[in-house]
C-alpha cells in the first residue's frame, strides 16, 4: 500500500505553456486577416445585413421588404418536384428488393416455424427473387 511519488509533472512542458497562453489572452486574442488591411484600393466592408451566403438560396428565396425570408418560393417548389419526381422513381424500382431481403432475413420469408403439416405451410416466393427472374 505504498504510495508512489510523482516524477514529473501532471502535462508536459507544451501542455503547461499552451494552458498558459489560452488563460492569458482569452478575451483578447484576435486572429491576423489573411488579407491585411492596408492593400491599396481594398474598400472595407461596412454594411453586414446582407449574409455573405445569399448566393446559396439566391436563386429560391426571396427577402420582402419588412425583412422576411421566403424560401418556398415558386422556383423552389419546381426544382424540388424534379428532385422528389426522380428520388421517387429510385426509391420505387429498389423498394422491392430491399423489402425482399428483409423478409427474407428477419422474417423467414413469412413461414411459420410451429406449422403441423409442412404441405399446408404458406409459402411465398420472396420479392427479390420475383424481381430478379430472367424472363
Amino acid at each position: 500500500n505504498e504510495i508512489t511519488e510523482r516524477v514529473g509533472p501532471e502535462w508536459s512542458q507544451l501542455q503547461e505553456q499552451k494552458t498558459q497562453f489560452a488563460r492569458t489572452n482569452c478575451r483578447t486574442y484576435r486572429p491576423q486577416p489573411l488579407v491585411p488591411d492596408n492593400l491599396p484600393g481594398l474598400i472595407p466592408r461596412k454594411f453586414a445585413k446582407t449574409p455573405n451566403t445569399r448566393s446559396w438560396y439566391q436563386k429560391i428565396g426571396s427577402f420582402d421588404r419588412n425583412g422576411f425570408f421566403n424560401i418556398q418560393t415558386p422556383v423552389f417548389n419546381t426544382k424540388m418536384l424534379y428532385f422528389f419526381f426522380f428520388a421517387t422513381v429510385v426509391w420505387g424500382n429498389f423498394q422491392h428488393v430491399s423489402q425482399g431481403i428483409y423478409i427474407e432475413r428477419n422474417r423467414d420469408n413469412e413461414e411459420r416455424r410451429d406449422a403441423v403439416y409442412d404441405k399446408l405451410q404458406r409459402r411465398e416466393i420472396p420479392f427479390a427473387r420475383i424481381w430478379e427472374r430472367p424472363g
